[in-house]
């Protein structure tokens, strides 16, 4: 009987731990920069971006959210460039979907696996953009620190490779450092 009632106790115990998690949606903006790296040759662009984050958390370890991030201002492509006979730029923008894994507390590191696409493009004035989208598997990891009202973090995310709109056979591997305060609701 003694035994009988320490399980329930514990079970007790637990399911009032679980039930006391209020789920919730939160809100992020990050800004960043993406390094953009060509796969066959030595050749890379880096350039800062800014976007934002709609999420909700399930659980306390466990959530779901929509990434975008978008390009600030190009970074200089001297081929493209000399090309065109102007000055080209390269941006590159993501969004995509991702499943986030935490460990609790205050201080947490988060994981992140989803789906996302990249889209690579060149903008040259004088010229219509040349844009390639590629859709891939996308994970990131990160480190935080969460405040009474608000949380940051500092996130490592690698971006599915996306072909070369202008150069055939060509793609590039995309990683960017993002910088982010978030805020639940």
């Amino acid at each position: 009987m003694k035994k009988t009632l320490i399980a329930i106790f514990f079970t007790i115990g637990a399911i009032g731990n679980l039930c006391a998690y209020q789920s919730h949606n939160y809100v992020e903006v990050h800004l960043g920069q993406t390094d953009v790296a060509l796969v066959q040759a030595p050749l890379d662009y880096s350039h800062m971006t800014i976007g934002g984050v709609f999420g909700y958390q399930m659980d306390e370890n466990f959530g779901a959210e929509f990434l975008v991030t978008f390009a600030t201002e190009g970074d200089a492509a001297p081929l493209a460039s000399q090309e065109f006979a102007t000055v080209a730029d390269v941006k590159v923008n993501a969004y995509g979907g991702y499943f986030v894994a935490r460990t609790s507390g205050d201080f947490y590191i988060e994981g992140k696996l989803g789906l996302a696409a990249t889209q690579f493009a060149y903008t040259a004035g004088g010229y219509e953009d040349l844009t390639e989208t590629n859709f891939g598997l996308s994970y990131g990891v990160g480190v935080g620190y969460q405040a009474a009202e608000f949380y940051i973090e500092a996130n490592l995310l690698s971006l599915p490779e996306v072909d070369d709109p202008y150069y055939i056979q060509t793609s590039y591997e995309s990683e960017s450092i993002l910088l982010t305060v978030g805020f639940d609701f």
